[in-house]
């Protein structure tokens, strides 16, 4: 039997590889997705994917038309796609006398603009071929972008992913794909609840939710995140 195809991008050693590793453990067939051609190559010799066909593709994500080709690639060279993971964020901490313009564009241009291309360019072929689905990680900084206030513009990125996926979910169901982001409410750290593996497993699970649970945004965060989240929105 033919595995399925993922496409992850933005991979780097945190969420990344434990994403690829999670769907490597589900059967899926890889198509890594990152700027260093060199440490993606690394990265495939991970013990955690040897059971399945890992590609690697060069994408520049600050470049929205890179990343419309490098998931173009990923495709031919996979032979398709079921699944797009979309990870690149940029994380730039300036106060407001340092975040310039262009600053504020190229992290929205990673984070946001390039989702929107990716998912494009996969949702493409998705719909010739009967559906499948797409996820981009997001963060609380979406909902409450008093979290980073050292990272204005983290928070401006993630918005505009969220309401990117918010707006365009609807689209995609037309054409039987699946459109989520994953909202991380907390600091990514291993040992913790937000550990990558951790995270990793509960992206795997929203992917392959039945029909109804299929949410549009689904909340990563632990109880006392959950409950420090509603006081400050109560």
């Amino acid at each position: 039997m033919t595995n399925k195809k993922a496409i992850i991008c933005g991979v780097g050693p945190g969420n990344g590889m434990a994403i690829a590793r999670a769907f490597a453990k589900g059967g899926y067939d890889l198509a890594l997705l990152a700027r260093n051609k060199q440490k993606l190559e690394g990265y495939a010799e991970d013990d955690g994917l040897k059971d399945v066909a890992v590609k690697t593709v060069a994408a520049d994500f600050s470049d929205m038309e890179s990343t419309d080709k490098g998931v173009r690639q990923a495709i031919a060279e996979l032979g398709g796609v079921d699944v797009l993971l979309y990870n690149a964020s940029l994380y730039v901490a300036k106060g407001w006398r340092e975040l310039t313009g262009p600053d504020l564009m190229g992290e929205v241009t990673v984070g946001a603009g390039s989702a929107v291309a990716a998912m494009r360019a996969a949702g493409e072929t998705m719909a010739d071929n009967g559906g499948g689905t797409i996820i981009a990680t997001g963060g609380g900084s979406a909902l409450d972008p008093t979290l980073v206030t050292e990272a204005p513009g983290l928070a401006v990125t993630k918005g505009a992913m969220r309401n990117a996926v918010l707006a365009l979910a609807p689209q995609y169901a037309k054409d039987d794909i699946y459109l989520a982001t994953v909202t991380i409410m907390g600091t990514v750290q291993a040992g913790t609840f937000y550990d990558p593996a951790n995270i990793a497993d509960a992206i795997y699970e929203v992917a392959h939710g039945s029909e109804n649970e299929r949410y549009t945004e689904v909340l990563y965060a632990s109880e006392q995140d959950k409950q420090e989240f509603l006081n400050r929105n109560a």
